[in-house]
């Protein structure tokens, strides 16, 4: 991404993901595309797999959802000429879980150019922190977060120009579950950098995809609202980390460092952060890379009240509190990773 360049308006996503249907003249059955290559071998579907025959304008029956899709199956419908496969609408849902369970494993694959795997993972991860955020139960969501996690971290760790590739898909216009996703994004790009290894990564990235789950707790009018909040209003979103160490933390149900990320992501190295006011000795590290890519991934969206900065004008404001703010290395690290990311689109291309 140019360091000038504005986002995106909206991400584009699979078609599964948002939706689209084609409809078959015979029965009436609406019918959703799925790549070929997010079939991952050897798996049962649950779900089943139609083809579509051009000759007739009908679909049949490929595979039941309780037989394995093997090599052999795939194999054989690609010296067919058979990229994708169809389901019926009515297996979305089930077609979405089971993107979201084998999620690591197609992209492991290596089937997929890194356009579309970071589409795929990104377009998955916005499904799935929706849904968390629509029901949040501490158990699932933790679990899911983590799976989550580690197909982005495959991802990112592909080649030149995975980064790149995710943050164009980044959708300018804020929402909670967007954020989220490219919160975590951001950071276990730069904790990668920063040199932390796989188990921390994957806490560190749990903490970020749901730091902001104290926010559904929250009364959503008030989240977006169109005008700068008033002082009151001000002190309820800020019981939003406090809120979130409630949903996860009771029971042990989330490990520290994870929870780090949840409670102290708006504590600043000055001091002058919430909740508690955490000088930088006392904030754990996961949470000072949570500060830095939520700062900035907040300055770049647009906000209800008002519109995003671009991203060199967003780093400068940002720049402007690095003494008081934010962990000075960490942000001279992350201004470079950012620099880096139109030459890592280059090698990709």
């Amino acid at each position: 991404m140019n360091m000038w360049k504005p986002r995106r308006s909206s991400a584009p996503l699979l078609t599964i993901l948002v939706g689209d249907s084609m409809f078959d003249a015979s029965d009436g059955a609406a019918y959703l595309p799925i790549p070929l290559r997010t079939l991952q071998i050897d798996t049962t579907t649950g779900f089943d797999l139609y083809q579509f025959n051009a000759a007739r304008g009908s679909y049949r029956l490929y595979r039941h959802g309780d037989l394995p899709f093997t090599e052999q199956h795939r194999t054989a419908l690609l010296r067919n000429a058979v990229s994708r496969l169809f389901i019926t609408s009515r297996d979305r849902g089930s077609y979405l879980r089971y993107l979201e369970g084998n999620l690591e494993q197609i992209v492991a694959a290596g089937r997929m150019s890194i356009g579309e795997s970071s589409e795929l993972v990104y377009g998955v991860a916005m499904q799935t922190v929706q849904e968390i955020f629509q029901a949040p139960e501490p158990d699932q969501a933790i679990e899911r977060a983590q799976g989550v996690v580690r197909a982005t971290l495959a991802n990112l760790l592909r080649g030149p120009g995975s980064l790149a590739t995710m943050m164009d898909l980044m959708a300018a216009d804020y929402q909670l579950y967007t954020h989220s996703v490219n919160v975590c994004v951001l950071g276990l790009a730069l904790g990668h950098r920063l040199g932390f290894d796989r188990p921390e990564l994957t806490g560190l990235g749990a903490g970020l995809l749901l730091h902001d789950i104290g926010k559904t707790r929250i009364d959503p009018e008030l989240l977006a609202k169109p005008d700068p909040l008033s002082p009151d209003e001000e002190q309820v979103v800020r019981q939003h980390p406090l809120l979130g160490a409630e949903v996860l933390g009771e029971d042990g149900r989330i490990d520290a460092a994870s929870l780090a990320v949840v409670l102290q992501h708006h504590e600043r190295c000055s001091g002058k952060g919430y909740p508690r006011g955490l000088a930088a000795e006392a904030i754990h590290p996961f949470a000072k890379v949570a500060a830095l890519v939520n700062t900035f991934d907040s300055l770049t969206s647009h906000q209800p009240y008002r519109r995003g900065y671009l991203s060199y004008p967003a780093i400068r404001l940002m720049q402007e509190l690095r003494g008081r703010d934010f962990d000075a290395e960490m942000f001279r690290l992350m201004i470079r990773m950012l620099a880096a990311d139109e030459h890592g689109r280059k090698a990709a291309a």
